[in-house]
């Protein structure tokens, strides 16, 4: 991989993770909108916001210096497609 490619790939990743938390701070602080769907909605974001963060230190060969987080995504990946649709379910029935 040339040094262009990495860093392209590099600030793609924390652009993204960049993105995934600010909206997950944005469902978070409407309070009066908060229904069950939007928690799942945060839940599915913060799952891959989770999961980029660990592509990002995987890439940046981070993940060396923070071993224990390693295995951290591993039951996460099991929880994204029910969690979505969960959330796609209780929109589409307006719970």
């Amino acid at each position: 991989m040339d040094a262009e490619s990495f860093v392209i790939e590099t600030a793609i990743l924390a652009v993204s993770v960049f993105c995934a938390l600010l909206v997950f701070n944005l469902l978070l602080r409407s309070h009066k909108s908060n229904t069950p769907a939007n928690y799942l909605l945060m839940c599915w974001l913060g799952i891959f916001c989770v999961l980029t963060i660990m592509m990002f230190l995987i890439s940046t060969k981070l993940i060396i210096f923070v071993q224990w987080l390693y295995r951290l995504p591993s039951p996460l990946y099991y929880l994204v497609f029910p969690v979505a649709w969960l959330y796609v379910r209780m929109i589409l029935q307006d719970k």
